[in-house]
């Protein structure tokens, strides 16, 4: 794998704290407009600028974008942001509630999502990716990493051991995950670095699809505009944060159907043994520890319920989501289209089951599923058999955050 240093336009050490920001999927609107009036610092104004509008205002995305972009340039005139006069490699720890994980981040050629090097499980929304491409262009500037993974390799390990023993460029911390990056220059341990990603053979997007196809997009109308385009053309490389898969926290997304009138809910557990679960009261909220394994709570109760072993060797139906979706959320609960039925809420796991069963009671006409947390092999799994994974298979905790490493394209 052709992991490259890059020039980062990244926060002045002062004010790092202040500027970084979690990644847009972890807010919703109105939040991210809070956060912005509060810290107008906040690397959000950029990556969502229709927050520096009235909350509203009809927004010309146009205009925002062209608004961010000089405000991206204004903050690199005036030092709020540096930018590196070298290229570097980054190593980059984030800590949260006892858990730890370390990235190195660099660049990989577009041509590595494009055939197969780096591999996807998710699909992308043309909406939303359109909307990320024209933010890209627009500012000229990939604005955060691309979250991607892969097996575990000792030379990684050790190549990131011993730049861990130096002193740190930052060590802060935000929206509570301590986070420590060191800067490594190409040559020495940063050469030492490429060396060990040159025996990795495949990546996995973890987390940013919708980045990552954008950025190739990007890449791929620019040489069409221009086909004499070199190919060390900034755009032709992607920003990516690459974590090993033995350090990740994988955490569920949980299931919400809404519109379940009351004979529905009294009859869910016999429709749900009558597709082949077996299903057993539970004391209180089920937060289920293993796979085959599910929480339901049916309006009043809370039952465990166990999945029937699945048969073959598809990866994608061997999933506890694809069981659950093919066989109670699509036939007892009609919800045929995953992605846009809007009965259907997905809650990330981040969220307990007792927080689960508050908002299907305050709904009063809601049923809701626990599930265990899909594992990273099966994730892998699927990928590599060039499959998909149905929507919101995964939740990844902690993501790497937004205006900590921006790279100029």
């Amino acid at each position: 794998m052709e992991l490259t240093p890059f020039r980062c336009l990244r926060p002045a050490p002062r004010l790092v704290g202040r500027q970084v920001s979690a990644p847009l999927d972890v807010f919703d609107r109105d939040r991210a407009f809070e956060l912005v009036a509060d810290n107008p610092l906040s690397f959000l104004a950029i990556d969502w600028p229709d927050t520096l509008y009235p909350l509203e205002a009809q927004v010309d995305l146009t205009e925002a974008y062209a608004k961010a972009r000089d405000l991206l340039e204004w903050r690199r005139e005036r030092g709020v942001l540096v930018e590196d006069d070298e290229p570097s490699l980054y190593v980059y720890t984030m800590e949260e509630g006892g858990h730890r994980q370390t990235a190195v981040v660099g660049c990989l050629p577009v041509e590595s999502f494009l055939d197969g090097t780096v591999r996807r499980h998710e699909s992308t929304l043309e909406e939303k990716e359109d909307a990320r491409a024209a933010h890209i262009d627009a500012l000229g500037a990939q604005t955060g990493p691309v979250f991607l993974t892969f097996g575990d390799s000792d030379d990684v390990a050790r190549a990131v051991a011993d730049v861990q023993a130096g002193e740190p460029l930052y060590r802060f911390e935000a929206d509570g995950v301590a986070q420590t990056v060191w800067r490594v220059p190409a040559d020495g341990r940063g050469r030492a670095l490429t060396e060990a990603f040159s025996g990795v053979g495949a990546a996995y997007v973890a987390d940013g699809h919708h980045r990552a196809a954008s950025a190739v997009r990007v890449a791929l109308a620019r040489r069409a505009a221009d086909p004499s385009l070199p190919a060390d053309a900034p755009c032709n490389r992607v920003l990516v944060a690459m974590f090993p898969a033995g350090q990740l926290k994988v955490l569920p997304y949980h299931r919400m159907v809404t519109g379940v009138d009351e004979a529905g809910r009294e009859g869910l557990v016999a429709a749900v043994e009558a597709a082949g679960f077996s299903a057993a009261p539970a004391d209180g909220p089920v937060a289920p520890a293993e796979k085959g394994a599910f929480g339901m709570f049916d309006g009043a109760h809370w039952w465990l319920l166990r999945a029937p072993a699945s048969e073959g060797d598809d990866p994608v139906a061997a999933l506890d989501v694809s069981a659950l979706q093919e066989r109670v959320l699509g036939p007892v609960l009609s919800v045929a289209d995953p992605r846009r039925d809007p009965r259907l809420t997905y809650v990330a796991g981040t969220v307990g089951p007792e927080a689960l069963e508050a908002a299907a009671r305050e709904a009063g006409d809601a049923v809701a599923f626990t599930v265990c947390p899909t594992a990273i092999d099966e994730l892998m799994a699927v990928a590599d058999a060039g499959e998909l994974m149905p929507p919101k298979s995964t939740w990844f905790t902690p993501k790497p955050f937004c205006g900590l490493f921006v790279r100029r394209v």
